[in-house]
Formats: structure tokens, C-alpha cells, sequence
């Protein structure tokens, strides 16, 4: 039985957990629109988020980037990239989480 799934919902807490610098949050974004799960599903976006994460070192996203990458028109990549710089200008200066859950200063 359990808990219901709350796609929308879940996404709402990512981009909280995002805004607070937490580095997965922003993999699980793109995840998240990859699937469509709670959100119209979204190659650009979710390269975009995915992008970001990677750019940071979470390496866990890389595959899941690479299948997203390999659905992808050269000018859905480019506009993906357009919006990864614009994500990571918005999000680079927040506190950040390591991944050992420890908060690095800025």
C-alpha cells in the first residue's frame, strides 16, 4: 500500500533542494522531464538540468545524459546548451551540498 506518487510534487522539492545547492536536485530535474514524470516530458530540459549536475561532478547522471543526448536534434542540443548556461549562471552561486552531504561555502 504505501504513499501515492506525486510526480508534480516531487518536482516542487527538487527545485527547492536545488535553490539550497543540493547537487543531485538538479540531476533528478532532468530525470524527472526526461520521463515526463510530472512535467510534459522535455529533451531539452532535461539535458539542460542533467547538464548542469555533470558540470558540478556528479557523475551519476552521465549515462542517462548520454540516452537523453543520443534523442536529441543538433539544434535541440544547442538550445539545450543555450539553457544549461543560463541554468548554471541562475544556480552556481547557491550553497552547495557535497556528495558527502557536508555544505561547502561559496
Amino acid at each position: 500500500h504505501g504513499v501515492s506518487q506525486d510526480y508534480s510534487e516531487a518536482l516542487k522539492w527538487f527545485h527547492k533542494a536545488a535553490e539550497q545547492g543540493h547537487l543531485n536536485s538538479w540531476g533528478l530535474i532532468g530525470i524527472m522531464y526526461a520521463n515526463g514524470w510530472g512535467v510534459i516530458q522535455d529533451v531539452t530540459q532535461a539535458y539542460a538540468w542533467m547538464s548542469i549536475a555533470i558540470r558540478e561532478g556528479t557523475k551519476q547522471f552521465r549515462q542517462e545524459h548520454k540516452i537523453v543526448k543520443s534523442h536529441m536534434s543538433r539544434a535541440q542540443r544547442k538550445e539545450a546548451d543555450k539553457l544549461s548556461d543560463e541554468l548554471w549562471k541562475e544556480y552556481k552561486n547557491y550553497r552547495r551540498i557535497n556528495r558527502h552531504g557536508r555544505w561547502e561555502a561559496n
